[in-house]
């Protein structure tokens, strides 16, 4: 069985302190880099998703090819195999019960002077996900990035 320790412990002071003393300090121009892709994607949206994607990726893409279309899924959906896709919707099933645990709820409660507070927890309508694919994509990495973004 994998021990269980608790946070803040004093036997998990010294390591803890050594495994955050590891930690590489930031990197000013990694985070310079990062807020110059930032601002460029806010600026010209789709267009600067296409040329980075060209600029770190080497792949050419099109602001109309970002969204697969349906007959391209269906395509795709029809020359799985059987087996493969029972290994993913498996996958799919435990991945989606391990987050549905990590789900936040909205709370709210009011104050004896009649003052609401709480927290609203709203989910987000639409997202982008960067799936690497250094000599083939993994659909490890897909799962891990899809299924709890849904």
């Amino acid at each position: 069985m994998v021990p269980i320790a608790s946070y803040p412990s004093e036997p998990l002071a010294a390591p803890l302190a050594a495994l955050l003393a590891r930690r590489p300090e930031s990197d000013p121009e990694v985070e310079d880099a990062v807020r110059d892709i930032l601002r460029q994607v806010r600026k010209e949206g789709d267009a600067a998703l296409c040329a980075l994607t060209q600029r770190f990726d080497g792949v050419e893409v099109r602001p109309g090819q970002l969204r697969v279309s349906a007959s391209v899924l269906a395509e795709a959906e029809a020359a799985l195999d059987p087996n493969l896709r029972v290994s993913m919707e498996a996958a799919i099933a435990n991945i989606r019960a391990f987050h549905e645990r990590q789900k936040l709820n909205s709370w709210f409660v009011e104050d004896g002077d009649g003052v609401m507070l709480g927290k609203k927890i709203t989910p987000i309508e639409r997202v982008g996900l960067c799936v690497p694919a250094g000599e083939v994509p993994l659909f490890s990495s897909l799962l891990m990035t899809a299924v709890p973004a849904q």
